[in-house]
């Protein structure tokens, strides 16, 4: 018989781990959606509002 594991998802392992959600806004509590990743160097690699 095969098993299978639900995966978590990214911020529901770092909850587990760090004890906070990443997505929970500190401010209000609401849940975040991440829409842009940045870096210094190469600029957005994550964006959903970039065209195509």
């Amino acid at each position: 018989m095969v098993t299978f594991v639900n995966r978590l998802t990214y911020a529901n392992f770092f909850e587990e781990v760090a004890e906070r959600n990443p997505f929970k806004c500190p401010h209000c509590g609401e849940i975040m959606e991440l829409t842009r990743l940045f870096h210094p160097l190469r600029g957005f690699f994550y964006d959903i509002f970039a065209p195509g």
